[in-house]
C-alpha cells in the first residue's frame, strides 16, 4: 500500500462537520397500528479535516450507508446539521445545493451498475463538467477529461469504449475519473472495492491512496471490512445500529481496541497464521443483529455483547474521551478473551 506518513491535516476549522445528525424512516401502519420509524441513524457527530480519510466501519445494516447520504443530504436528515467549507448545507436552496455538489462527489459501489451503457468513458467523464462548469469549451473539456484519465491509469484511447468493454477494477477506475474531474473537496466512497476481486481490491485502494497524497481531498471511506481500511484510513468511526461505538486515531484502535463492537470486528480480520494455529481468537456474536426501528433503553450493543451487564441493558453509555479516542461503553477496555472467544 501507498505511504501514508503524510503531514497530518491542519488543526484548523474542519472541511466537514456533522452534528447530531439522525435519519429515520417511517414505516407506515400494521394493523392499524401506526409502526415506529425506522432510526437508521441516529445522533451522530463529527469532524473531518482537509485532507484527512475518516472510514465508517461496521457489519451490513449498521446504517454506514444511509448516514454517508445524509452527510451528502441525498437523503433529507430526520435532524442535525452538515457544514461543508464553512455552509450549513440543510439550509442551502435546492439550485445552491445542486451547485454545491461539485464539491462532494461519490464512487459507488457497484462500478458497473453506477455507469450507463450507452455512453462512452468520454462521456460518462464529462457529465459533471455540462451540469457544473458550462461554459467550458470543447477543448478545455476534452485536457480535462484526459488529465483525470491518465491520473486514474485509464489510456486515452479507453474514451470512447463503452463501460460493458471493461472489468470491474477499470470501470471503478471511470467511476473515481467522474467523481474526480470537478476537483472536489470531499469524497465519499462507499464500499468502493467490496465488488472486485481480492487482487483488484488493491489496485484500487493503492490508487485512492495516491490521490488523496497527491490531491490533498477529504474522504469518508465506508466499509464492513477493517481489514480492507486499515492502509487508507487517519481515523476509524465504528457504527453499530446508526450509533458511534468508537471513534478515533485508526492506528490506535487497530492496536488497541477498547468497545466490545471494535474487538468483535477486529476479530474478524485474518491474521497471519503461527505453526499451522491462529495468532488472533474469532469472537462470534450471538443472535441477530436487532431492528434499527426498535426503541432500546441501554447500550445499542446490549444484546449481543458477550460481556454485557444489567446497567448496559437499562442505560444508555455517553460517547466519552478514553485513552485518545471516544468510545460508548460503560467498561471501555474490558477483556473478551474467554468470552465466545474461539479458535477462527
Amino acid at each position: 500500500m501507498s505511504d501514508q506518513s503524510s503531514p497530518s491535516p491542519a488543526a484548523s476549522e474542519p472541511l466537514l462537520k456533522v452534528r447530531g445528525l439522525s435519519v429515520h424512516f417511517k414505516q407506515g401502519k400494521s394493523w392499524f397500528r401506526t409502526r415506529p420509524p425506522l432510526r437508521a441513524v441516529e445522533d451522530v457527530s463529527f469532524d473531518l479535516a482537509e485532507g484527512e480519510t475518516l472510514s465508517i466501519v461496521g457489519e451490513s445494516g449498521s446504517g454506514k450507508s444511509t448516514l454517508a447520504r445524509g452527510v451528502l443530504q441525498l437523503l433529507k436528515p430526520t435532524k442535525g446539521q452538515v457544514w461543508l467549507n464553512g455552509r450549513e448545507l440543510g439550509g442551502l436552496s435546492p439550485e445552491e445545493l445542486r451547485r454545491s455538489r461539485k464539491d462532494m462527489q461519490l464512487i459507488f459501489q457497484d462500478p458497473i451498475a453506477s455507469l450507463s451503457p450507452r455512453r462512452t468513458v468520454e462521456q460518462i467523464i464529462s457529465e459533471p463538467l455540462l451540469t457544473h462548469m458550462p461554459s467550458l469549451s470543447g477543448k478545455e473539456r476534452r485536457e480535462k477529461i484526459a488529465e483525470v484519465m491518465a491520473s486514474v491509469g485509464l489510456l486515452p484511447d479507453m474514451r470512447n469504449r463503452y463501460p460493458h468493454e471493461f472489468s470491474g477494477g477499470q470501470a471503478q477506475r471511470i467511476g473515481i475519473a467522474r467523481a474526480l474531474v470537478m476537483e472536489p473537496s470531499l469524497l465519499v466512497a462507499d464500499e468502493p472495492v467490496s465488488a472486485l476481486d481480492v487482487s483488484i481490491q488493491a489496485q484500487v485502494l493503492n490508487l485512492l491512496a495516491d490521490i488523496k497524497q497527491e490531491r490533498q481531498v477529504s474522504m469518508l471511506f465506508i466499509s464492513h471490512d477493517l481489514s480492507v481500511v486499515h492502509h487508507i484510513s487517519d481515523r476509524l468511526l465504528v457504527l453499530y445500529l446508526g450509533q458511534i461505538m468508537e471513534i478515533g486515531e485508526a492506528s490506535a484502535i487497530y492496536e488497541r481496541p477498547q468497545h466490545p463492537y471494535t474487538k468483535v470486528l477486529l476479530s474478524a480480520v485474518p491474521r497471519m497464521q503461527v505453526s499451522g494455529r491462529e495468532t488472533r481468537k474469532r469472537i462470534y456474536l450471538k443472535d441477530d443483529l436487532p431492528s434499527p426501528s426498535s426503541k432500546l433503553a441501554g447500550c445499542p450493543f446490549a444484546t449481543r455483547c458477550p460481556v454485557a451487564t444489567a446497567q448496559c441493558h437499562t442505560a444508555k453509555p455517553a460517547l466519552t474521551a478514553y485513552e485518545g479516542r471516544e468510545v460508548a461503553c460503560h467498561f471501555p477496555g474490558i477483556a473478551l478473551e474467554g468470552q465466545n472467544a474461539v479458535a477462527a
